[in-house]
């Protein structure tokens, strides 16, 4: 036995060394690639090929397909194959483990045309149609228990992504593929969105570098249905400040639909459960359209976890907040259904709706909420106001309001966010509807109200009830604001606003038709109250310094004569 064992160790020995001969090598790289070649239509190259038949594997170097513009579709630095000995007697390939590594993809698949890489899914079909269904004897068997792939590039039009490493492995039935370092990168070779721009987010999808590490255990494989369980996936980019620290799900995916069930996404303190979604892909054949749809989504959120990539004044904010919401949607828009926040003391609580539209391009996204219902308890208003590094305006009047109801609707579009509605205080209604210009910098609006106890909100018992109607326009550019401040100071915000009173309560004295003027530059407030008379007008000039003090502020009696010259 032991003499046999040793010939057919020989015999083994030779049979390599003479595979690895340089007239076996060409030999073999000729029949490879124009077996290739008139297979898949197309040039196919090898630079070499060695064989170990004691080891039990082949190694193929420089191995590249070109695409038919004959551009490098595929180019591999080194494929590893582990093969079975036995079966290769028998003229049969048992292939059991399969090693890639320097591997470069590109792949070119424009909007009005087929892929570059649409000619091997034809030679393929065209492949399987010729196969004879009645063999028995297949001379390439796969029975892959391991599979790797080191060092991936993929050019995806101007895109790219990096792989370092994926593992397969099937260990009796147990099917798992392991991916680290999936990297993601853009640049369009200009500035970040954010650049001198410290209040807006890192996020720029012109500058990503996305990192991903990811497992999966493959349930089932099949040839139309894939069924395979996430265990474990983490997303970061350090400079945009994406980190999703864990992501798990189960996915089940069958003719161009993906069913997702028992979905957790972690950041770092925020986590949102998804019991079930669909995803229903695009395909030109059936003419089917991106669908999606996740109902009962819940979320407990900490929006400090999104303050460096989208909102940077939110890195203070740590109220947790209580999400529920359903989605669904297509290509062009989101509809948000069933919208409820709540804090867990139940201080504020809101129910809304909402739909986002015009994904493609950021000047034409718009995002517009139907708030149905708010109400903010004493307590929860100036508690969210300190989690903003921001200056403390008319606190006073904020605490005087008591409990605040809101309904309403808001729209966010390029560079402006509009509000309208009626709020519901205990000191009166008011009906208002204001809008942010980005480019601006101005806050406008106007605001109404039928009796609003304006002297319980300014500390000024004289004051009673009043009925008006009032515009404004309010300064919060913080340069202009900044340049102020450095030459007068002052505690007031910057704009002017202009009312009619219909009627107010003064020292319990009914006044009507009132005309008010007001000017502030952020340290004195200037304003002129009229009541026209049929000769004369009563006016009163009036200044003050500080919203939380109205008791000091100033006022002076003036008279206007019509068609005469004022006295002194």
């Amino acid at each position: 036995m032991l003499i046999v064992a040793v010939a057919i160790a020989a015999i083994i020995l030779l049979a390599t060394i003479i595979c690895n001969s340089g007239y076996v090598q060409n030999r073999l790289i000729s029949m490879a690639t124009d077996a290739l070649e008139k297979e898949l239509n197309t040039e196919v190259q090898i630079e070499g090929i060695g064989i170990n038949l004691l080891g039990q594997h082949v190694t193929a170097y420089g191995v590249s397909l070109k695409d038919q513009q004959q551009r490098d579709l595929v180019r591999v630095k080194e494929i590893f194959g582990d093969f079975c000995l036995l079966p290769l007697l028998s003229g049969r390939v048992a292939l059991k483990e399969c090693r890639l590594s320097g591997i470069d993809l590109l792949i070119i698949k424009p909007e009005d045309g087929p892929a570059n890489y649409q000619f091997l899914l034809d030679s393929a079909k065209k492949g399987n149609q010729k196969k004879n269904k009645q063999s028995k004897n297949k001379v390439f068997q796969l029975a892959l228990q391991y599979a790797k792939v080191e060092q991936l590039h993929v050019r995806y039009n101007d895109k790219d992504y990096y792989l370092a490493q994926a593992a397969y492995s099937d260990w009796r039935d147990n099917r798992h593929l392991e991916i680290k370092g999936l990297n993601f990168k853009t640049d369009n070779h200009k500035p970040r969105r954010n650049h001198n721009k410290p209040h807006r987010g890192a996020f720029d999808e012109g500058h990503l570098d996305l990192m991903a590490d990811m497992g999966f255990d493959i349930l089932r494989a099949d040839k139309d249905t894939v069924r395979a369980r996430l265990t474990n996936c983490c997303i970061q980019d350090t400079i945009a400040g994406i980190d999703l620290n864990d992501v798990k799900a189960d996915i089940l995916y069958s003719d161009k639909h993906i069913h997702l069930s028992d979905v957790v996404v972690q950041q770092i303190t925020t986590r949102i459960d998804i019991p079930q979604a669909d995803i229903t892909l695009p395909d030109k054949a059936s003419q089917k359209s991106l669908y999606y749809r996740a109902d009962s989504i819940t979320a407990r959120v900490m929006l400090k976890d999104i303050a460096k990539p989208f909102s940077p004044a939110l890195s203070r904010f740590s109220i947790p907040l209580n999400l529920k919401v359903s989605v669904d949607g297509s290509a062009h828009e989101m509809t948000f259904r069933g919208i409820h926040v709540n804090t867990d003391d139940q201080l504020l609580t809101i129910n809304a709706t909402g739909i986002m539209r015009n994904f493609s391009k950021a000047h034409d996204l718009t995002l517009h909420f139907e708030v149905h219902d708010m109400v903010a308890k004493p307590g929860i208003k100036d508690k969210i106001i300190n989690q903003f590094t921001v200056k403390k305006y008319m606190m006073y009047q904020i605490y005087a309001l008591g409990v605040v109801k809101y309904h309403g609707s808001f729209d966010i579009l390029w560079r402006k966010e509009q509000f309208r509605g009626l709020l519901n205080t205990e000191k009166g209604d008011v009906d208002f509807e204001f809008q942010l210009d980005e480019s601006t910098k101005y806050l406008t609006g106007r605001a109404s109200t039928n009796a609003l106890h304006l002297g319980d909100l300014f500390n000024m018992k004289n004051l009673g009830n009043i009925d008006c109607s009032a515009t404004f326009k309010i300064d919060y550019s913080k340069q202009r604001t900044a340049e102020m401040r450095k030459v007068k100071g002052g505690k007031l915000p910057i704009g002017e606003v202009g009312a009619d009173i219909r009627s107010v309560e003064y020292r319990n004295i009914s006044l009507e038709n009132l005309l008010v003027s007001m000017e502030s530059d952020g340290a004195l407030a200037e304003g002129l109250v009229t009541l026209k008379g049929n000769m004369t007008d009563l006016m009163l000039e009036f200044s003050f310094t500080n919203t939380a003090e109205m008791q000091k502020i100033k006022v002076k009696p003036r008279l206007k004569y019509r068609h005469m010259i004022e006295p002194e």
